[in-house]
């Protein structure tokens, strides 16, 4: 939060939609990875941008006639840097797992990394999933004729897909709200002083549990209105 949207003394306009995305791409791939490549400028911009490119992939596959896609659809612009995207994540994502792979076969006493471990409430997020994404994509991979690195990166992809813009277009339509509905920032801000002021200043999993109000407006937003629906 204090890298894209740094404290400022004077009123600040930003696009808080591109901020979000960098944010959320940023985050979960400190899920979906590990700490080290989501800091990885590279691939910060291929999860950023990789569902923007599949749907302008998909347009392009649109407009042309069914009989010709065969034929036309491997040529387009869009399609061409779909494919450069999914091989430069497997350029990314080839170290970390063949390095798993061989120290899962090597070492008999080797400790699965943790993944999916949410930097908030790691012990309790930990409970709940009882896994981790990028370990479980490789346990799972061979049952699933899943075998090559290419492949996982897609399977990887796939996870950024429905991740990273539904965040962001969740978060940034309660935002857009909030901003609509100024009556309700006060009674939340002091909510969430509250909170951290009685788990030592930090946001945790037990202070967000004492986050009532902000959860009942998230959830409100999300009921009255839905992103992506109109009248």
């Amino acid at each position: 939060m204090r890298a894209y949207l740094p404290p400022c003394t004077e009123w600040t306009e930003v696009n808080i939609n591109s901020k979000l995305v960098d944010i959320v791409a940023r985050v979960s791939g400190r899920v979906f990875v590990g700490a080290d490549l989501a800091q990885d400028p590279e691939y910060l911009e291929m999860g950023a941008n990789y569902t923007v490119y599949l749907i302008e992939a998909v347009r392009a596959i649109k407009s042309i006639r069914p009989w010709l896609r065969p034929f036309l659809v491997p040529r387009l612009p869009e399609i061409k840097r779909l494919r450069d995207v999914e091989k430069r994540a497997a350029k990314h994502l080839e170290p970390i797992v063949r390095e798993r792979m061989e120290a899962g076969k090597s070492d008999p006493n080797y400790q699965q990394p943790d993944d999916m471990v949410c930097t908030i409430c790691s012990e309790a997020w930990d409970r709940l999933t009882g896994t981790r994404q990028m370990q479980w994509l490789l346990n799972r991979s061979e049952g699933h004729g899943i075998v090559g690195v290419e492949q996982l990166a897609r399977q990887q992809l796939g996870l950024i897909f429905a991740a990273i813009h539904t965040t962001t277009m969740t978060t940034t339509n309660i935002l857009y709200t909030l901003a609509t509905t100024p009556e309700y920032v006060e009674p939340m801000r002091e909510e969430i002083r509250t909170a951290m002021a009685d788990n030592e200043g930090t946001i945790n999993s037990r202070a967000l549990g004492q986050m009532i109000k902000l959860d009942s407006f998230m959830k409100e937003v999300g009921r009255l209105f839905p992103p992506g629906l109109s009248k």
